[in-house]
């Protein structure tokens, strides 16, 4: 679903309480495209190259509480973080700063009603790893510290 001219991707305008068209902040005249996603989707996933972008635009008719759904999109995050996902984004015709715009919805969807404490784990836990190979090397002259 995605209005015209806008492009706006409905599926991440849906919220708990609110009505689509308001969540959405549908005007009067806008056009709703409706595509059928499915064919794309399961071959894009049995491929490997299902996009952020795919799971945002579905995100209220998944099951969140699977956690395959989970590893995927933290997994997929946390290459896009790494840098480590050009070649993957170009393979799945997309852009980096793209795919972490829906990566950022997508986590505000699936965490934005957790505790505090279990939000900053995930942070945590999609923070690039630091190399524990490099080492710090300070040098100090002690006789110019000590006067």
């Amino acid at each position: 679903l995605q209005t015209l001219p806008q492009k706006k991707p409905l599926g991440l305008a849906s919220e708990p309480g609110l009505k689509l068209r308001e969540a959405a902040e549908l005007q009067r005249g806008d056009r709703v495209v409706v595509q059928d996603f499915e064919a794309e989707f399961i071959e894009r996933l049995q491929n490997g190259l299902l996009r952020l972008k795919d799971l945002a635009f579905v995100a209220p008719l998944l099951d969140w509480e699977k956690p395959e759904l989970l590893k995927l999109v933290h997994g997929r995050l946390r290459s896009l973080l790494e840098g480590s996902a050009s070649a993957w984004c170009q393979a799945a015709g997309c852009h980096v700063e793209e795919e972490l715009g829906y990566g950022r919805a997508l986590l505000r969807r699936l965490y934005a009603d957790k505790p505090l404490e279990l939000r900053l784990e995930v942070c945590r836990q999609l923070l690039p790893v630091e190399k524990k190979s490099m080492k710090t090397v300070l040098t100090v002259n002690r006789e110019k510290f000590m006067t």
